[in-house]
């Protein structure tokens, strides 16, 4: 169901884009005195808010980058920040809105999400020594969270998320309201108002004939936390944008002269990461990503900073970063391919056409291993594996990069294939997970695929083509054990079979030969091995001759894997 605003006092759709008052309705809800489970409760509904609203938020982004990627940047932060509090046995809300806070520092994904970030910093340094609050509380909270926000950016732009935070922060501070609801009631309906004006602030969003994507974005959580107040659920419950101020006729359609006016423009990359540290100068930096890029955000204290900036250049931001301390969560995109994927998806729903295409995002970890991914067509790689496996986050965030409505995505490894499944509920795009337990079972998928094809189709051709492969895993034991009957000792090198020990020794090689003559059989045509680890090249080879040598009847390919850990990864088709 798709509303405008949200239900009306006769529980019916309203045709008027304002948040209605809910005051008199709620049988259950907030009441005074909070404390941090009902700050908790109030953040965990605004997630559940903004989640079947993830896409309605990324078609409106096209400040500062047209990219399509608020709400889920927004959603991922939100998700963990909520995580988090929810895993706490406090109930003091100066310890939960703290606990928030540091989250959100460390979590915190995009322009939006830094942004949003602040909010959290505001509420737990004016929650801070509290154990519960009041309205009159929450509503004083709004200040220091605008405040920080405000700071935080390099070069502040009215007609965005700050002007809708300062707004709804000047409206809750003028509040005389007695209750949650009613302070909500006032907030929502301030940052709801704000939200239809930033057109008439922005220009790039008069062009574009839309209101901006992280001011709604920032109005839907704080819809959330109203609900919450107010005893209502918000499941699937999805809102529309109000109507642009001054743009009366373009329903917050993007007008088509605005995607033919980006088609040259350059961007650069975006550049994020957190810097840990000791006496930083965090005005320091900020001056610092304002002379070297611009929409910089920089939070954080002496001791942990993230930097949000957007570059022609990610290399001298990289290297400044790397003055300032230890560098971590580091990501670096090209805003100008993904300015590119928004115009074509923008292009494709306006001429409601699906392109016939389906893009693969595929997990992989190893240069070899991510060439031979892409050059059977898949277009995001996520890295990881046995030691490395991506969070949904991270495989929500692929998702919604690829440049289709349609993606399929290959975990090749089971503990991921569940991780990625859960992501499944939380992408606006139509997504499919093929169950590849291995790298070969996913290069064997990727030969079924059919660029022409449905997500459907494809699904049901991959699935087919996994019993047909199986795969032996060489690497080194972490520990001596006794299992299926293989004795393995210490820093030995083990076999799996389908992820089944079946072999170890001391050598990579000799393990191999062992786990290779339990799998071959009359019908074993080809056997392809992928090595890594610490094998190099020339070993790699001579273990090639010794295993023709040995299996007559088999053709051995030889691929450099690049893989970390696994000395070969081998197919056996």
């Amino acid at each position: 169901m798709r509303i405008i605003g949200l239900f009306n006092k006769d529980n019916i759709m309203s045709d008027n884009p304002t948040t209605l008052p809910l005051s008199d309705q709620a049988s259950d809800g907030i009441r005074s005195p909070a404390d941090g489970r009902d700050l908790t409760a109030m953040f965990a509904t605004a997630l559940e808010l903004l989640k079947p609203n993830v896409y309605e938020v990324n078609r409106l982004n096209v400040f500062p980058v047209p990219d399509g990627d608020t709400g889920v940047n927004m959603f991922l932060t939100l998700g963990e920040i909520v995580a988090q509090a929810r895993q706490s046995d406090s109930t003091s809300v100066a310890e939960i809105s703290r606990l928030m806070s540091d989250t959100a520092l460390r979590a915190a994904r995009g322009n939006s999400g830094v942004i949003l970030s602040q909010l959290f910093r505001g509420f737990a340094d004016h929650f801070d020594l509290m154990d519960e609050f009041g309205p009159a509380d929450l509503a004083a909270a709004f200040t220091p969270a605008a405040v920080a926000s405000y700071a935080a950016t390099g070069h502040p732009r009215e007609g965005t998320i700050l002007t809708v935070i300062r707004e709804a922060s000047e409206r809750a501070r003028d509040s005389q309201a007695d209750s949650f609801v009613e302070l909500l009631d006032e907030v929502c309906a301030t940052a709801l108002d704000s939200v239809a004006r930033t057109p008439s602030m922005l220009m790039t969003l008069r062009e574009a004939g839309v209101v901006d994507a992280g001011g709604y974005g920032l109005y839907i959580i704080l819809e959330g936390m109203r609900l919450c107040a107010s005893g209502l659920g918000v499941e699937g419950l999805e809102l529309e944008p109000p109507a642009p101020v001054g743009l009366d006729d373009s329903g917050n359609e993007l007008s088509e002269s605005f995607l033919e006016s980006i088609e040259s423009e350059e961007y650069g990359y975006c550049t994020q990461f957190v810097v840990e540290g000791q006496e930083m100068d965090l005005p320091g930096i900020k001056a610092r990503m304002g002379e070297v890029g611009n929409s910089a955000v920089v939070i954080g204290d002496s001791s942990v900073v993230r930097v949000h900036v957007h570059a022609s250049d990610s290399a001298p931001v990289m290297e400044y970063a790397n003055t300032l301390g230890s560098v971590g969560q580091i990501n670096i995109q090209s805003m100008d391919d993904q300015r590119r994927d928004y115009s074509r998806q923008r292009r494709l729903e306006r001429d409601g056409e699906d392109g016939g295409e389906v893009s693969i995002v595929a997990v992989v970890w190893g240069e070899g291993l991510e060439t031979i991914f892409r050059d059977y067509g898949v277009s995001q790689i996520i890295q990881g594996g046995d030691t490395l496996n991506p969070s949904v986050g991270q495989i929500l965030s692929a998702v919604e990069d690829a440049p289709t409505s349609d993606v399929l995505i290959l975990p090749n490894n089971p503990n991921i294939t569940i991780t990625a499944v859960q992501a499944v509920s939380l992408t606006s795009k139509n997504m499919g997970v093929a169950p590849t337990s291995t790298i070969p079972e996913g290069i064997a998928a990727l030969l079924e695929f059919d660029g022409s094809g449905s997500l459907e189709s494809n699904l049901k051709q991959m699935q087919g083509s996994l019993d047909g492969v199986s795969t032996i895993e060489i690497c080194r034991a972490v520990r001596s054990v006794d299992l299926n009957g293989v004795i393995v000792g210490d820093d030995q090198i083990i076999g799996l079979l389908n992820r089944q020990l079946v072999a170890a020794g001391d050598t990579a090689e000799e393990t191999l030969s062992d786990a290779l003559a339990q799998a071959v059989t009359e019908e074993t045509e080809l056997v392809t091995l992928f090595w890594g680890g610490s094998v190099t090249e020339t070993q790699a080879a001579q273990t090639k001759q010794n295993l023709e040598t040995r299996f007559e009847s088999v053709e051995f390919e030889l691929v450099n894997g690049g893989q970390p850990h696994y000395h070969f990864l081998v197919s056996i088709e």
